[in-house]
């Protein structure tokens, strides 16, 4: 009998299983990968096992039979995920250090900016020191791991050798883990998750971004700017004059206003008159295209609110709807300033949902956001597939999800 994991093939058949196994008689059972790892598939020779039962499910096969044709046996292949010690087990350790450690006083959405900048700089460190260079020690720990197969065919290894080689193969998918996290990270397309990385269209699609997302040189006002530099500034003065208003000073409203009268009043409410009417219609120019042939108008009934709703409407944020806003984004979306994504807040929700509650009780009761709190990025997005004016480009921001959401 043989099991095996992490055969990622999501579809997995008797052709697949006689290629892996050769022979006229033979049992499988499989259970099809869901996601970019997984998958489980178990072999055997009917004359060595007869099986009676079956249970399945994602990371699990447990069979029931009898092992030549008289020995009672439960056989289990289990794949096993690997959480909170496993490839980021001290992820969210490193979270909850930079986190409870930072003091911070003042608002709640000030508090929120300054730990994010914190746990920035934690991260940055625990990213050298946890992954560094991935692909290289990959390659290390794949030689090695060769090496000690090599040494496994010649001769039985001890048990110290034999934990090594544990050792190394468990370093080895860790490796393998963590780079296909990278490439996953680097592609940012939702079929990714459901394909393997290794295909020549993935490496395709994930280049072909990073060269359309790159602007090189663009037209400004006539202008043809190449310099990184230079066309980083005219961006900005172009869209800083676009959001800018031209009024130096706001004009305002001042001095006395003179009030209509009774009799005016009354004229205003009065019916219309017919010469009134005809004054309007002879004024107008009859040359202009016709409007609508109907004129729309809305009809039909239309539900209030109740009290109930109006209070539920206007009560304090909960826990629990602020946690659906923030489980329900996508995670894998582009950060923002702050370099932090929705995936580092679902999975840090424990460790933050303290502050982030603080911070929407705050927002409640003031209406008022902090200096800085909703800052983000403005994306260009071309417009047509060869953009080269600044005009071809239209921008895009993120606001600031959860509140926003949580509004919704």
């Amino acid at each position: 009998m043989v099991l095996i994991q992490e055969t990622k093939k999501s579809c997995m058949d008797e052709n697949f299983a006689r290629f892996l196994w050769p022979g006229d008689d033979l049992g499988y059972i499989g259970v099809d990968v869901e996601g970019s790892s997984g998958g489980l598939l178990c072999l055997w020779k009917p004359e060595v096992f007869q099986i009676t039962g079956c249970c399945r499910s994602r990371n699990l096969v447990l069979l029931s039979g009898l092992a030549y044709l008289r020995l009672g046996c439960f056989i289990v292949n289990v794949y096993v995920i690997v959480v909170g010690e496993g490839i980021f087990g001290s992820f969210l350790k490193e979270v909850k250090k930079a986190w409870v450690s930072a003091p911070v006083e003042g608002w709640a959405g000030f508090r929120i900016m300054a730990k994010l900048r914190s746990l920035k700089q934690a991260l940055k460190i625990w990213n050298v020191e946890v992954f560094g260079h991935v692909v290289s020690k990959l390659k290390v720990a794949e030689a090695e791991l060769h090496s000690w197969d090599l040494v496994v065919e010649e001769r039985d290894l001890t048990e110290a050798k034999a934990r090594k080689r544990i050792e190394v193969r468990d370093e080895v998918w860790q490796s393998r883990k963590k780079l296909e996290s990278i490439w996953l990270q680097k592609s940012r397309l939702n079929w990714a998750l459901k394909r393997d990385k290794n295909t020549r269209c993935f490496h395709i699609m994930a280049s072909r971004r990073q060269s359309r997302n790159l602007i090189d040189s663009m037209k400004i006002n006539d202008t043809l700017y190449e310099e990184p530099l230079e066309l980083k500034q005219a961006v900005w003065v172009y869209f800083k004059d676009l959001f800018t208003e031209g009024w130096k000073v706001t004009p305002r409203l001042g001095g006395e206003f003179s009030c209509i009268d009774q009799g005016q009043l009354q004229r205003l409410e009065s019916d219309f008159s017919e010469a009134e009417v005809w004054v309007a219609v002879k004024e107008c120019d009859g040359n202009k295209a016709p409007g609508w042939k109907v004129t729309p108008r809305l009809g039909g009934e239309f539900s209030c609110i109740d009290q109930g709703q109006l209070q539920r409407l206007e009560s304090d944020f909960s826990e629990a709807e602020v946690w659906v806003a923030v489980k329900e984004c996508d995670g894998n979306k582009a950060p923002g300033p702050d370099g932090f994504n929705l995936f580092c807040i679902q999975k840090g929700w424990k460790i933050m949902k303290g502050d982030i509650m603080d911070f929407m009780k705050e927002f409640h009761a003031n209406g008022v956001l902090g200096n800085g709190i909703n800052c983000s990025f403005v994306t260009l997005v071309p417009k047509s597939n060869c953009p080269e004016s600044i005009k071809d480009f239209r921008p895009i921001s993120c606001i600031y999800k959860v509140l926003s959401k949580v509004l919704v």
